[in-house]
């Protein structure tokens, strides 16, 4: 697990929606928390990030941030799917 709770929600998004691209990013030279960067299509790529003090992941940007997804990394990979616009052609469980 080289980006730690990012990695099952990147799994699970390479597993339901592999239309979806995603990729663990470090924060580079400035610092910071690793992140998840997802994008569907032509729609700008967003930040999903594991907030230690909320207790869950949530989107960093894009639209719905703040906002919380879920402390489980398959129903985050959900959301993530159905609020880029995403179709589910995979299976998680």
């Amino acid at each position: 697990m080289i980006y730690g709770r990012l990695d099952p929600v990147f799994d699970a998004l390479r597993a339901c929606a592999p239309e979806v691209t995603s990729a663990c990013c470090s924060p580079g030279a400035d610092g910071g928390d690793p992140y998840l960067r997802v994008s569907y299509r032509n729609g700008d790529p967003r930040r999903v990030v594991w907030d230690d003090d909320l207790v869950t992941y949530r989107w960093d940007s894009g639209p719905d941030a703040p906002q919380p997804l879920s402390d489980d990394p398959l129903q985050a990979a959900e959301t993530i799917v159905r609020s880029l616009g995403a179709p589910m052609t995979g299976r998680l469980r």
